[in-house]
């Protein structure tokens, strides 16, 4: 199974126009991703072709959500760092509505 991602990763890589830098940043933080055994069944049950159809349909009722198509419009234009800067900008809210959230909660313990 990690062969055959790697293996598809790669050829995804050579196809991009993305720089050389950004080609080996994403592919070091989708080997940690691969690695990781949480995500080996998630990452099987993308695989599967048993799930195909069902994966095909998903993505299409994305892209016709228009709440999400300017994301895959997005990542579809700008490859693998359009993802990364998705990634990071999630990252970014998750981490400013934890901070909130816990100065929020201080000054209720305050009063």
């Amino acid at each position: 199974m990690y062969d055959v991602a790697v293996k598809h990763m790669m050829k995804i890589l050579a196809c991009s126009h993305q720089s050389k830098a950004t080609q080996e940043l994403f592919l070091s933080d989708f080997l940690q991703t691969v690695k990781d055994p949480s995500m080996s069944s998630m990452l099987e049950s993308l695989t599967s072709p048993s799930n195909k159809d069902q994966l095909e349909k998903r993505m299409a009722r994305i892209k016709e959500d228009p709440s999400l198509k300017h994301i895959l419009d997005e990542i579809e234009t700008g490859g693998p760092a359009a993802m990364m800067s998705m990634f990071d900008r999630v990252n970014l809210e998750n981490k400013s509505k934890t901070e909130n959230l816990l100065e929020n909660s201080s000054l209720a313990q305050a009063q």
